[in-house]
């Protein structure tokens, strides 16, 4: 025989050999368990499980209901009577899936009684999990308000069930749901609520709410959030605030926390930086909104047309968010061109919404459900000029002024135009440019010369914004509104409000912890205050009502916000990854790492950093140290 194939053949048998004792070593300390129950569920004991690992359990949990195997959910239920060992869920959207309707009656030894049992183990775990792991001290424990608001969502309904029986462990706390109080100071309570908002219809409770969330959220705020308290409102809409409401939660010590689930999916982050005139007649309010659709109505934009044609009027309505909107116009086109017997575009016209009202919205939707059929294109490019074209002479036909107006221009297409088309393409978007007319770009697949023909005009005048890869027009607006809320009324800094996203456990543990947050937030904002100037006392009273009303921070500035929650939450970062960062951007100066170490003792020992001015340090130093403790560690870039 061979020798070098008899080596090969006893290195193969010891291979074999050595994952046969990995294996079982790695099931003794929980791995692997999936495979093994797959192979050989008898082999599988209590001890195993009971070391098992949250993957592992999660799928053997699945692979017991798939089976209907009594044993080994037996073992999943013994397993969670150890709140140390209690499988939890990973997600708001697992425990739904899994979830069973309590209301069931059950005999007592079946399957599904057993099944029950996990079942509430799980929540119980996943309270226990979110409840707020640090005491912070009885100063900084205030009474929490969690509400769901907006439409009634299971995920939203369930998120915020969970947080309430988590925090009310540790602090007062009151549930909303729908608008109507829950009791949730009991165990059994917390469960049925859970499984009314899984099974019980239209949640099983009373809806006091209006179709205006945004009023709703106020309504609360007004009417239950006392002095000196938080709220968690748990929601998949932007929420906007009265800006008087807004003074009211600063000035009452109120803070606010908007905590999203399920946010839009958007591969590319929305820029928006509107030119100034544009951007101050949004903020007023008092100027109106124009809406432009000009959809790209060839045969490969099936998805988009129908997307139009769903989401035409909860467009104008979301629009209506940011301000009043008055007229709309819907337009589309085809490539007669390229594809003989194509139709010429086709609009709406400008239709005064404002006067018109559900007529108007009617006649809309009428128009977009029958006027605009998904046929012809016979080449990639399509006939773009003379879509608008029609528009401009829409424009013309209608009373329309840039003066006491917003005009929003969106273009739906997957291509572009002809190149011998590009002097008649450049002189029409100039003059759509020269009407203050903010282009939204939503280019479908791929069509990147024309967005960026459209972005040189656009952009370098203020008035371009994009939107990718997303078919129905309604999430386009409400991608839009809240990136241009963002970037008009600065929600990074806006004061005692802040938001997050997420319904995974970790999410939600940080949620569930923000007081902890809260507290060392309002620490660093005292130690980095500037001292006091001598004045006299009515300039002391002016100041101090400056300072209270005051809604937006500067981005300098050290408070409750969203950019400072930022900077709280990337210094929780281990430290390699501090140390890989400096290191790709050429490390730390040396005065930089000293204000590091300085102002991490000046945290610890909670000391002012006036202190280093009253001992006639420099004015920049001091500066330094300041954003170094502002970024907790770490110096806190400050835009000018």
């Amino acid at each position: 025989s061979d020798p070098a194939h008899e080596c090969i053949l006893q290195m193969q048998t010891t291979i074999r050999k050595r994952r046969q004792i990995l294996n079982s070593q790695a099931r003794t300390k929980g791995h692997l368990l999936c495979s093994q129950y797959l192979m050989d569920k008898s082999s599988l004991k209590f001890k195993h499980v009971k070391v098992g690992k949250a993957g592992d359990l999660s799928m053997l949990s699945h692979l017991a209901k798939k089976f209907r195997d009594f044993k080994m959910t037996k073992m999943l239920v013994q397993r969670n009577t150890d709140p140390s060992k209690a499988q939890k869920a990973e997600t708001i959207h697992a425990l739904i899936n899994d979830w069973q309707d309590l209301d069931l009656v059950l005999e007592e030894e079946s399957f599904e009684a057993l099944e029950r049992q996990l079942q509430i183990s799980i929540v119980k775990a996943t309270i226990d999990a979110l409840k707020p792991k640090n005491q912070i001290a009885a100063s900084d424990q205030r009474a929490v308000l969690v509400a769901q608001t907006g439409p009634m969502d299971k995920v939203n309904g369930v998120c915020a069930i969970l947080l309430a029986a988590a925090i009310q462990s540790s602090t007062p706390c009151r549930l909303f749901l729908n608008g109507a109080e829950k009791d949730i100071s009991s165990e059994d309570l917390i469960l049925t609520s859970i499984n009314e908002v899984l099974v019980g219809g239209a949640w099983g409770v009373h809806r006091d709410t209006s179709d205006n969330e945004d009023a709703d959220v106020e309504k609360l705020i007004l009417e239950n959030l006392e002095d000196a308290q938080d709220a968690i409102f748990v929601t998949n809409s932007d929420i906007q605030l009265n800006e008087d409401v807004l003074k009211h939660v600063t000035q009452h010590a109120k803070t606010i926390r908007v905590h999203s689930p399920s946010r839009y999916n958007v591969k590319e982050p929305v820029e928006v930086q509107l030119k100034p005139s544009i951007a101050d007649k949004l903020k007023s309010k008092s100027n109106q909104i124009t809406l432009s659709v000009v959809l790209d109505c060839t045969g490969s934009m099936g998805c988009e047309i129908e997307g139009c044609k769903k989401g035409a009027i909860k467009t104008i309505q979301t629009f209506s968010s940011l301000a009043p909107v008055s007229k709309v116009n819907f337009l589309g086109y085809w490539d007669p061109i390229g594809s003989p017997g194509d139709k010429d575009p086709r609009s709406t016209g400008f239709l005064d919404v404002k006067k018109g009202g559900s007529q108007v919205e009617t006649e809309i939707q009428d128009f977009v459900d029958t006027q605009l059929p998904c046929e012809g294109g016979g080449d990639a490019p399509e006939d773009v000029p003379a879509a608008l074209e029609t528009l401009i002479a829409d424009i013309e036909a209608s009373d329309i002024s840039s003066e006491d107006c917003v005009h929003f221009l969106f273009v739906i297409a997957d291509a572009g135009y002809r190149r011998n088309e590009e002097e008649r393409m450049t002189r029409l978007m100039r003059k759509l440019r020269d009407l203050d007319i903010v282009v939204i770009m939503c280019p479908v697949r791929r069509c990147e010369g024309f967005v960026t023909q459209v972005r040189n005009i656009f952009d370098p005048a203020g008035q371009f914004i994009k939107v990718s890869n997303v078919s129905d027009i309604s999430s386009i607006a409400a991608i839009v509104t809240e990136s241009v809320r963002a970037s008009l009324f600065q929600t990074g800094t806006l004061a005692s409000i802040t938001s997050s996203i997420g319904e995974n456990l970790d999410s939600l543990v940080q949620l569930s912890n923000f007081q902890k947050d809260l507290a060392k937030l309002k620490e660093v904002t005292e130690l980095t205050k500037d001292a006091p100037e001598e004045c006299n006392g009515e300039e002391m009273m002016e100041d101090t009502k400056e300072e209270i009303e005051e809604v937006f921070v500067s981005s300098k500035t050290f408070g409750l916000t969203n950019v400072d929650r930022m900077y709280l939450q990337i210094s929780k970062l281990p430290p390699v990854c501090h140390r890989t960062v400096d290191t790709m951007y050429g490390g730390n100066t040396l005065q930089e790492y000293i204000a590091a170490n300085i102002a991490s003792r000046f945290l610890e020992q909670s000391i002012p950093v006036e202190e280093l001015a009253k001992s006639a340090y420099p004015r920049e130093i001091v500066d330094l140290v300041r954003n170094t403790m502002g970024g907790y560690g770490r110096k806190r870039s400050c835009p000018t």
